[in-house]
């Protein structure tokens, strides 16, 4: 399975860790159970979505200093930009859309846990959860996407204007139209404009979101490394086991949204 796609997108493929991203050259998904047919699927979809990014995405674009510096603005641009080239793939590869489908509802237990803590949140992480469930709407048509959009508008409303958050779903729906990263970076810029206009005075909620996602992103940093120690070892101690739990149980306090299932490996 990793031989075909290192083959077929030219890049080489590496199964370790807990989370799955690319740089264009080097494809990294989660260890998992190949022998068992579930988690054969769910390789089968990370393999799918980071090889689409390898065929679709302009790293170049992405690696540009006020995208990538700009957390608010590169999760926006992940969420978007993902939602496109799984389409793409979709299209281009029979079976690919069923894998890619059962990824998502797989993280349904973290869904669940979401909307259980929805008003604790904060709100640039719910706007985010949002567009991403109607960009999927519009993109992929994930069957479970349109009822946690409706959830996720419903409960926006009394957290911010809701014309904003109408202008907002209505540059989410046109982006899902994007024949480009550059175009999905023209859809970015002008949510990101709403979002950090003085009618939504966001800034302490953006202060927090750039703290959750370094946190998030220094979790993610300590795993690798300790991956990298493990080098090709197999065998794990109970004490690493630990710390992977440990880490695990911090990145569940991060949020849905902002986990964001796939990112770049940049």
């Amino acid at each position: 399975m990793v031989n075909n796609y290192s083959k077929m997108f030219g890049v080489s493929v590496r199964m370790q860790g807990t989370s799955a991203y690319t740089n264009g050259k080097t494809i990294t998904i989660p260890r998992l159970d190949i022998n068992n047919p579930a988690k054969a699927r769910l390789a089968y979809g990370y393999l799918a979505h980071e090889s689409a990014h390898v065929r679709y995405t302009d790293f170049k674009l992405i690696k540009q200093e006020f995208i990538k510096e700009d957390l608010l603005r590169f999760s926006l641009f992940n969420i978007l930009e993902d939602s496109r080239i799984e389409a793409l793939i979709s299209r281009e590869y029979i079976g690919v859309y069923e894998n890619l489908s059962l990824l998502n509802d797989y993280y349904e237990h973290d869904w669940i846990s979401f909307c259980q803590n929805v008003s604790k949140i904060n709100v640039l992480n719910v706007i985010l959860s949002f567009i991403q469930s109607y960009s999927q709407v519009h993109c992929q048509h994930f069957f479970t996407s349109r009822a946690r959009a409706v959830k996720l508008y419903t409960h926006l409303k009394n957290r911010m204007k809701e014309r904003l958050l109408k202008r907002i779903a209505k540059l989410t729906k046109k982006c899902s139209k994007a024949k480009s990263s550059k175009e999905v970076l023209y859809f970015v810029d002008e949510i990101y404009e709403i979002l950090a206009s003085d009618e939504n005075d966001f800034k302490n909620e953006k202060l927090k979101f750039m703290s959750e996602q370094k946190l998030n992103d220094e979790l993610q940093r300590k795993e690798r490394a300790t991956r990298n120690k493990l080098g090709r070892i197999e065998f794990e101690t109970d004490e690493i086991i630990s710390e992977k739990e440990k880490i695990s149980s911090q990145q569940k306090v991060i949020l849905y949204s902002s986990l964001l299932i796939i990112s770049f490996g940049l």
